[in-house]
């Protein structure tokens, strides 16, 4: 027995010592025995037993021996186990080989998709003739007074013919972001499409007014597609007594009662090719090959965050939104050196803590779903309600606050989780003086005259970046979407100011503190054929010398202000001929008549120009002599 025992002993100080060639931190010092040991010792004490038991002890080093140190991480790695010179150096050519692939493939569509579109109409392009680009909120005829006294400014449009093309999403994706009048009504927030309907045998029908955006109009009139775009050849007519709204391929067309002095028309003998957008075709081209890179290939984290801010800023740049059209090659590459720069710096402060410790089967769903998420903004959460983050928009828009009051829940509920777990890091104090500076200066601009403080959401992704870099999972999403944000923001609008100049930021919409002059509807009266408007001095604005009216949305009288009124003698027939020194509109009779005003002065050119915006609409209605209105415009 005594014999038993001492060959145990001996067993297991040989176990005990191969255990020490796997395991850096194993005891010098043979273990314990415990009683479980005794005691099945004491009944093995056979030599096959402990032959069984040693050869089993001697393959269990052999197998430490080979295993990785850190055994309850190793099965979590989808990484090439050959960690050699030779297998870096093989994986690395493939990597290369397949990015060369990656960029003649999308070169490929690249060409296809911008630069190889014709068409052909038998009439006035019989050859293949390359169209002109159009983006969809183009038109002919500018906003309000835009093309002068009786629209003189815009006569060199007469008998236009053009053969264009329009990108895609020119559908009710796309429209007016501030209020345009149209006759009696006035829209926002849709398509600006004026006519269209009726029936397309009639000579009346199918006609849109100058000022309809094209792309949309052809949208409307089934020319194009609103999802991939297209081809086709516009011609300027006439002008037309009526314009007949009505509802076609998802747009609903405005209708307008009175006559104008131009409208055109769509051609349908046009052939074309390669006009279709292929921005779909290089997207899901550029979310395969991502994940295949991402999974077969297993590239370094360095490498893998740098594919990732190639392939997203060209992406927008040349498919989901681009910023010209066709794309600018030499704005592009301008604007993509410093945009690289802001990369390393995300590198540094975000993205070098997190992504190091996720494994490539896990960064397809914690990283690359989120970036193409935040890459795609305008299609993944352009149906969401917000535009433009300024008081006006928020209250007017449908949704808007509602929505906004949800992004600012959600992202704040992000940053506490964030900054909670940074401070369980001791990470956190080090970015509080950075934020109480960024704090600080957001402040001053605030008290910037004539200026507004517009954080566009590149500039939010940037902003957030440092705090979404803790070692978690969460923060691996969110690292993603905020890039995928910041390439979206900089490849469509370059790196916009953060202090932008007020009526900027409000572009062509109206104001609500210009005066205007306001309607004296008691004293507007209809004598004979002779119509008389007028308007009052009631906040002492005799001091602009001059009033603009605009009758059927075109200007067509400047008077002196101190007269307060405007007779227009025999109505009918001077309201229905154009100033344009074209033919006549047709012969109509006025049902209602529609009127607005804004004071001119003269500037040092001696020529008059309008210094406020023009008041709502007033329709006059003959048939009964009433009048209706103004509707408010801001």
């Amino acid at each position: 027995m005594v014999s038993n025992l001492s060959d145990t002993a001996d067993s297991s100080a040989d176990e005990d010592s191969l255990d020490s060639f796997g395991e850096e931190d194993s005891p010098l010092l043979p273990r314990h025995a415990t009683d479980g040991d005794q005691v099945e010792s004491s009944h093995g004490g056979t030599g096959l037993s402990a032959f069984l038991k040693k050869r089993t002890s001697t393959l269990i080093s052999t197998v430490r021996r080979i295993l990785p140190k850190d055994r309850l991480n190793w099965p979590q790695t989808t990484r090439a186990l050959d960690h050699s010179t030779t297998g870096n150096r093989r994986r690395l050519i493939f990597q290369v080989i397949f990015l060369a692939l990656w960029l003649l493939v999308d070169l490929s569509l690249i060409r296809q998709s911008w630069f190889l579109s014709s068409l052909s109409e038998p009439g006035l392009f019989p050859q293949p003739t390359q169209p002109e680009w159009l983006h969809c909120v183009e038109s002919f005829w500018l906003k309000d007074d835009g093309c002068g006294l009786d629209g003189q400014d815009c006569s060199q449009y007469r008998n236009v013919s053009l053969a264009f093309r329009c990108p895609s999403h020119c559908g009710t994706s796309t429209g007016l972001l501030n209020p345009r009048v149209v006759g009696g009504q006035v829209a926002n927030y849709q398509p600006l499409v004026v006519g269209g309907g009726g029936d397309s045998g009639d000579q009346q029908g199918k006609r849109y007014r100058p000022d309809s955006f094209i792309c949309q109009s052809a949208v409307h009139a089934g020319i194009i597609s609103a999802r991939w775009g297209g081809c086709g050849v516009m011609k300027m007519l006439e002008g037309t007594s009526e314009f007949i709204g009505s509802e076609a391929n998802g747009i609903q067309s405005i209708g307008f009662p009175a006559p104008f002095p131009t409208s055109f028309v769509f051609l349908d003998s046009v052939r074309s090719s390669a006009c279709h957008d292929l921005w779909l075709h290089i997207i899901l081209l550029n979310v395969l090959f991502s994940t295949i890179f991402t999974i077969a290939l297993g590239p370094s984290p360095k490498m893998f965050f740098w594919v990732l801010c190639v392939v997203g800023y060209w992406t927008v740049v040349v498919a989901s939104e681009p910023s010209s059209l066709p794309p600018s090659w030499s704005n592009a590459t301008g604007i993509f050196l410093p945009f690289l720069f802001v990369c390393y710096w995300l590198w540094n402060v975000s993205w070098s803590h997190t992504l190091e410790t996720i494994t490539n089967l896990d960064k397809v769903w914690v990283y690359l779903g989120p970036w193409w998420f935040g890459v795609l903004m305008n299609l993944t959460v352009g149906w969401v309600p917000i535009d433009r983050l300024t008081p006006h928009d928020l209250h007017q828009r449908p949704g808007a606050l509602f929505a906004l009051s949800i992004v600012i829940t959600l992202t704040t509920v992000l940053i506490c989780y964030q900054a909670w777990c940074l401070k369980k890091e001791n990470r956190f104090g080090k970015l509080g003086l950075p934020y109480a500076c960024l704090g600080m200066v957001l402040v001053l601009f605030l008290f910037v005259p004539q200026h507004s403080v517009r954080i566009h959401h590149y500039l939010i992704g940037i902003f957030l970046s440092p705090l979404a870099s803790a070692r978690t999972s969460l923060s691996g999403v969110l690292q993603g979407f905020l890039l995928g944000m910041i390439q979206n923001g900089i490849a469509r609008w370059s790196f916009a100011s953060l202090l932008e100049r007020s009526s900027d930021v409000f572009g062509d919409g109206c104001h609500s503190g210009d005066l205007m002059p306001e309607f004296d509807l008691a004293n507007s009266v209809l004598i004979n054929q002779d119509l008389k408007i007028s308007w009052m001095d009631s906040y002492g604005t005799d001091g602009h010398g001059w009033v603009g009216v605009m009758v059927n949305d075109i200007l067509r009288f400047i008077i002196p202000t101190i007269q307060h009124s405007l007779i227009i003698h025999n109505f009918q027939q001077n309201l229905t001929t154009s100033g344009l020194n074209l033919a006549s509109f047709p012969t109509a009779t006025l049902d209602r008549v529609f009127f607005r005003l804004a004071f001119f002065d003269e500037d040092n050119l001696d020529s008059l120009r309008r210094v406020g915006e023009y008041t709502g609409p007033i329709t006059f209605f003959v048939h009964n002599q009433t009048w209706l209105g103004p509707i408010p415009v801001v």
